[in-house]
C-alpha cells in the first residue's frame, strides 16, 4: 500500500519520516476517495496538535497519484512490541510512558479531538523514554461528524461501550482505551477477550473484567480499584481526565513498589483476527490483504488467509492499522455459519443467539461492501522489499485452526508467582540514611507512598527496593526506583512544567511584559511559560492592555489586544 521512509530535510538538516501511500493503485474511485480522506484527516488532526508526546506532522503533499505525510522521526519501537518482549522495562518506566500518553490525550481532548484508536501499537517510544501518540487516522473532531452509517471504526478490544453503541463520544472514550493499556501492562492480557466480535462487544458493554490483583499477585487491591473506575461502563463514572486516572494508579502502585509487570502474550481475541470458517474467529493476527485492496476487489469474509504476528519492527511498519469496520453482513455470515456447523453445534448456536442480540442491540445498517482502512501506522522504518504493485510480503507458514476439529480452550498466561521480598535487616541492623537533593530545591520526596520530607533531606529506608516520587509545584513530577544500600544518595533535576502562550495585538509590533518584566519578542509571537498564574501586559505607545492567565502543563493559551 505504501512505504515509510527515513529521510533528511536538506534545508535544515533534520531527520524526518515520510509516509507515502499509492492512491493510484485503487481502481475503485470510492475506495480511493475514502483512503485519501482518511490520510488527510490524519494529517489535519495531528497537524493542529503541538505536544511533546504526539508525533508532529510537518506537511502533506499529493502528487501524481501519490500522497505523502512528512512527520517527526521517532527513533524507537511501538509500545506493543515492547510489551511483547521477554525483558520488560522497569515498572515505573512503563507507568511513566502511560502517564505521558495520558497527558497527550488530555491535550488533544482540550483541542476538541478524540483519538478513538488508542492502543499500544499507536504509541511509539522514542529513545526508550518518551511516548509519542500517533495515527490520528480515525480521530474525530467533536464539532464534526465523521462516523459512517452502519460501521464501527476502531480496534474492538480497545473500544469503549459508547463507541461500540455509536453514542456521543467524549475524551472518556480514550480514557477507557488507556485503562485497557494499563491493564495489559499490569497483567499481560486484555480485560475483555472473546472468539466472536459480538461476544466481545457484549463483554465490553456488560461484564466486569477479572481483577488485576488476581491475575498478578504482585499487585494490591488499590491498583484494581484504580483501573476498574477508568473501565466504568458509563463515561460519567470514570475519571475527569486521563492524567487523573494515571495519578491515582501511581499512588495505588506506590503501596506495592516491588510489583512486577507481565509480558504480553498472543491470545485468540477478536480484534486481532478476521472471521474464520464456521463463524469462529481464527487464532491468527491481522495483516492487510494488500492484493485484494490494490485490485479493488472485496476481501473474502468466510475463509481468510492465515497470517502471523509481526516478528520485528520493520515488518510492523508494513502493516496497516488493524482498525476494523464491522458491517452487519459480517455478523450475518457468522450467524449462518454457526447454524450449519456440526461438531461445535451447541457452542455455535449460543454464538448465533449472541449475534442476533448484539446486532439488534447496536442497530447496524447493511453496507453494500465492507469499507477498508488501508493506511499504515506511522511506524518509522526503512522500506523493505515490495513488488511494483505495493503488495506486502507473504505471511509465514502458520495456519488457522481446522474448524472441523474441536477447538481446545486457551488458558490465559499463568501469572508469575510473586517474588519473595528482600530479606528484612537483622534484628541488630539499623535503617539506612538515604540523602535526597533536587534542583531546584524544595521538592517533596515521598518514599513508598508513606514517608515524606522536603529536599534536601534524609530518609531512613530499610534494605531493598523503594519507589520514590519527587514533586514540586511548577515542575514535572518524577518517579525513581532505588536499591538500598546500593543507592544512599539521590540527586534529581526537575524539568519545569510549561505551556504555550500566543500573544497577539492589532496593530502588531507591540511590546510584551510578563509578570512586570519586558520580553524581547514583539507581537504576534508565542511564549513558553512555566505552569501557574502570570500577568501579561501588551504595550503599544500610550496604549496598554493587561490580562491575567493561568498556564497549564502542555496547554496552549492566547492573549489578544485590539485597540
Amino acid at each position: 500500500m505504501g512505504i515509510v521512509y527515513r529521510a533528511q530535510d536538506p534545508t535544515i538538516g533534520r531527520i524526518i519520516a515520510i509516509k507515502s501511500i499509492r492512491l493510484n493503485e485503487f481502481t475503485d474511485a470510492e475506495e480511493r476517495t475514502r483512503l485519501r480522506e482518511r490520510l488527510f484527516r490524519e494529517a489535519q488532526s495531528a497537524g493542529i496538535l503541538s505536544h511533546p508526546n504526539i508525533v508532529t506532522i510537518y506537511d502533506i503533499l499529493e502528487e501524481n497519484g501519490l500522497a505523502y505525510i512528512f512527520m517527526e522521526f521517532v527513533n524507537g519501537k511501538p509500545l506493543d512490541d515492547i510489551l511483547r518482549s521477554k525483558e520488560l522495562p522497569p515498572n515505573l518506566q512503563l507507568i511513566e510512558l502511560l502517564a505521558q500518553t495520558g497527558s497527550a490525550l488530555d491535550y488533544a481532548h482540550k483541542k476538541g479531538i478524540i483519538h478513538r484508536d488508542v492502543k499500544p501499537a499507536n504509541v511509539m517510544v522514542h529513545e526508550e523514554t518518551v511516548a509519542k501518540v500517533c495515527d490520528f487516522g480515525i480521530a474525530k473532531i467533536t464539532s464534526q461528524s465523521m462516523t459512517q452509517t452502519g460501521v464501527v471504526m476502531g480496534t474492538p478490544s480497545y473500544m469503549s461501550p459508547e463507541l461500540i453503541k455509536g453514542e456521543t463520544l467524549t475524551g472518556a472514550s480514550d480514557q477507557f482505551a488507556l485503562a485497557i493499556m494499563a491493564y495489559e501492562i499490569l497483567t499481560g492480557r486484555k480485560p475483555f477477550t472473546a472468539d466472536y466480535l459480538p461476544t466481545l462487544f457484549y463483554k465490553v458493554c456488560s461484564e466486569e473484567p477479572p481483577s488485576v490483583h488476581e491475575l498478578n499477585p504482585t499487585l494490591g487491591p488499590l491498583a484494581d480499584r484504580a483501573v476498574r473506575k477508568a473501565l466504568a461502563k458509563k463515561p460519567e463514572d470514570r475519571y475527569a481526565t486521563c492524567a487523573e486516572f494515571v495519578t491515582v494508579l501511581q499512588r495505588a502502585l506506590a503501596g506495592t513498589p516491588e510489583w512486577t509487570p507481565m509480558a504480553k502474550g498472543p491470545m485468540p481475541v477478536a480484534d486481532e483476527t478476521t472471521t474464520g470458517s464456521g463463524g469462529r474467529l481464527a487464532t491468527v493476527f491481522a495483516e492487510p490483504q494488500a492484493a485484494s485492496q490494490a485490485s479493488g476487489t472485496e476481501p473474502p469474509v468466510a475463509a481468510p488467509e492465515p497470517v502471523a504476528e509481526p516478528a520485528d519492527h520493520a515488518r510492523a511498519a508494513e502493516q496497516t492499522t488493524p482498525s476494523m469496520r464491522i458491517p452487519i453482513r459480517d455478523m450475518e455470515a457468522q450467524k449462518q455459519a454457526a447454524r450449519s456447523s456440526g461438531p461445535n453445534k451447541g457452542l455455535l448456536a449460543a454464538g448465533a443467539v449472541a449475534l442476533l442480540a448484539i446486532a439488534g442491540f447496536f442497530g447496524y445498517t447493511q453496507m453494500s461492501k465492507p469499507p477498508v482502512d488501508p493506511v499504515p501506522d506511522p511506524v518509522i522504518a526503512k522500506p523493505s522489499g515490495k513488488d511494483k504493485k505495493g503488495a506486502l510480503p507473504a505471511a509465514n507458514g502458520k495456519k488457522a485452526p481446522d474448524p472441523a476439529v474441536p477447538k481446545q480452550a486457551v488458558a490465559p498466561a499463568t501469572p508469575p508467582v510473586a517474588k519473595p521480598s528482600e530479606p528484612p535487616p537483622s534484628r541488630g541492623q539499623k535503617d539506612f540514611d538515604v540523602a535526597f537533593a533536587t534542583a531546584p530545591a524544595g521538592a517533596t520526596i515521598t518514599a513508598d507512598g508513606s514517608q515524606t520530607c522536603t529536599a534536601p533531606c534524609p530518609l531512613k529506608l530499610t534494605l531493598g527496593r523503594h519507589g520514590i516520587q519527587i514533586a514540586l509545584t511548577g515542575h514535572l513530577t518524577t518517579f525513581k526506583t532505588i536499591e538500598v544500600p546500593q543507592v544512599l544518595d539521590l540527586f534529581v533535576t526537575l524539568p519545569e512544567a510549561t505551556g504555550v502562550l500566543s500573544v497577539i495585538s492589532t496593530p502588531p509590533g507591540a511590546t510584551i511584559m510578563v509578570d512586570g518584566k519586558s520580553r524581547p519578542e514583539k507581537t504576534p509571537t508565542k511564549l513558553t511559560l512555566r505552569e501557574g498564574p502570570h500577568n501579561i501586559e501588551i504595550v503599544s505607545g500610550t496604549l496598554r492592555y493587561s490580562h491575567d492567565v493561568n498556564i497549564q502543563q502542555g496547554g496552549i493559551h492566547q492573549v489578544k489586544a485590539q485597540w
